[in-house]
């Protein structure tokens, strides 16, 4: 709350400031509408700055271009120094080894088709329906949307994510993906719903996760085709792979007289009718075992627990165990392996989300969940890409959010230290001592004036668009600055310990939208999303 009221002073003060000071900023002839676009642009800044913070980086690149010139001279839109500062900033953010994030859309839950070629987001109408919104993965275009019954208990798509597959207790409907056309409609057993079973890959929503064949009385469409031991009853399918014939299975045993929970989850192979892997669960309550899922290429077993998560080799059978956070005893403690199976992603109502290396089991990232409550994930098969659906705390609305793994950009800056134009033009650069302190004054004869305390002039950039100074502050630290010649606006910071010479990396301006423009090349903004940056 703190951040957004801050955020909101901020956004005052400079419609305040750009109003009583009308000639630093856009000059005495100053249309109405170039006012307003004015102050559009100073608002952008301040909210893409606090979003950047909180690792938005993705949106704030795509508002920040909008309200950018392409040309910092031309009349189609004011330049606004704060507005670029924001976006190197954002920029930066994105060469450290983190994930970033963009928001997605309204709908209850997003997920990754097979192979990554849709992206899937499901969005409850009323009490009956359910929109199936189906976007391109690589462009984020709505490709089409398909309605459907509520409470279907199967989903799935062909290996090459060209049909989808949605099932009910008796029946499976199959969908061309590219247009929302319903294909073909079949009752469960007969020989077309089998080449389905056996042939798709079932795409888990959050709601199959809990279903439970002893509190609801649907049975899900692979349980009722596969029939576990050949039977229905106290039995559900919780995973199964195509390319492998594998099922896996949670089989409910007789309580016993003390009210102990007992179960079992059996891994099984169709094709050589054996069972690779099993596990007996004993307990008064059924929280024991949160969670138990296969991963992508069937090479682990998955085991969520409260407070820790297993991993089974389906190799050898051997067990790597994870102890969780001590605020992860819980039942939503789970954990989600990426498809390439090199992470597993733990998340928990009460603590941060983990990220753990497979072979390692070492931690290697974290991110805090509050105040979004993560309740699924897809990943794309390189593992660098994923969808987190969660619950927002303070309004209990389900949201999403798009991850990136920001390695995947390189932004290889220009080093402009040995092009420095280490001329005064015009003698704009000018010194005064203001209590025993040097200060550094530019003017240039236009309306452009600005101070910098403790500055030396080192010179500009080629384009003279960008004014280098050293900044000798407390105990001899010294600072490099790289500041907007006209506003004086800092964009760019370096130590000048972090180096042995003076090397100042650093984009030029028509560069750093270039820059920008390619990360979020195939990126657009949501309108939720544009209205929380003012772009209506």
């Amino acid at each position: 709350m703190r951040t957004e009221r801050n955020l909101r002073w901020k956004i005052i003060l400079a419609f305040v400031a750009i109003t009583l000071f009308p000639n630093m900023v856009y000059g005495t002839r100053a249309s109405s509408q170039v006012k307003q676009k004015t102050y559009l642009a100073y608002a952008v800044a301040e909210r893409a700055k606090a979003k950047i913070a909180e690792g938005e980086v993705y949106d704030a690149i795509l508002a920040l271009l909008e309200v950018l010139p392409s040309d910092k001279a031309g009349t189609a839109k004011p330049y606004v120094s704060q507005a670029e500062a924001a976006l190197r900033i954002a920029l930066d953010s994105l060469k450290s080894k983190s994930w970033k994030k963009y928001s997605l859309g309204l709908g209850r839950e997003y997920r990754f088709t097979h192979h990554d070629k849709y992206i899937l987001s499901e969005e409850q109408l009323d009490s009956l329906t359910t929109l199936l919104r189906v976007y391109d993965a690589s462009t984020f275009q709505e490709k089409c949307h398909i309605k459907l019954p509520l409470g279907y208990t199967y989903l799935s798509s062909s290996q090459d994510d060209n049909c989808l597959a949605v099932g009910s207790q008796t029946d499976i409907c199959q969908y061309d993906l590219e247009s929302g056309k319903l294909l073909k409609s079949s009752r469960i057993g007969d020989a077309s719903s089998k080449s389905i079973l056996e042939a798709y890959s079932p795409i888990y929503l959050y709601r199959f996760i809990d279903e439970d064949t002893e509190s609801t009385p649907q049975v899900n469409a692979l349980t009722r085709y596969f029939k576990p031991e050949n039977q229905t009853a106290h039995v559900q399918v919780l995973d199964y792979l195509p390319h492998r014939n594998w099922v896996l299975y949670k089989k409910h045993l007789n309580r016993a007289a003390d009210e102990d929970i007992n179960a079992s989850y059996i891994l099984w192979d169709r094709s050589s009718h054996k069972i690779l892997w099993q596990r007996h669960e004993q307990g008064t309550t059924p929280t024991d075992y949160n969670d138990v899922r296969l991963s992508y290429n069937g090479n682990y077993i998955v085991i969520s627990h409260p407070g820790s998560i297993e991993i089974v080799n389906t190799s050898n059978n051997q067990t790597k165990k994870i102890n969780t956070e001590e605020g992860s005893d819980h039942y939503s403690n789970r954990a989600v392996m990426t498809k390439d199976e090199k992470l597993l992603y733990q998340y928990c109502d009460f603590t941060a989300s983990h990220i753990y290396d497979v072979n390692t089991i070492a931690c290697i990232d974290s991110l805090p969940n509050y105040p979004l409550q993560p309740y699924s994930f897809s990943f794309t098969r390189n593992g660098k890409q994923y969808i987190s659906n969660n619950l927002h705390t303070l309004d209990l609305t389900k949201t999403a959010y798009l991850y990136h793994l920001t390695t995947d950009f390189l932004i290889e800056d220009t080093d402009v230290s040995k092009e420095l134009v280490r001329t005064n033009v015009e003698n704009r650069i000018t010194y005064k001592q203001n209590s025993n302190c040097n200060v550094l004054c530019y003017n240039d004869g236009l309306g452009n004036k600005w101070e910098s305390y403790n500055a030396e002039f080192l010179g500009y950039t080629p384009d003279l668009q960008y004014i280098v100074i050293v900044k000798n502050g407390f105990r001899g630290a010294t600072e490099y600055q790289i500041l907007e010649a006209n506003g004086g606006v800092c964009m760019y910071k370096q130590a000048a310990e972090d180096t042995e010479s003076e090397a100042l990396h650093f984009l030029s301006y028509n560069e750093l939208l270039n820059a920008a423009s390619a990360v979020v090349k195939n990126l657009t903004l949501k309108d939720v999303t544009r209205k929380a940056y003012y772009l209506y």
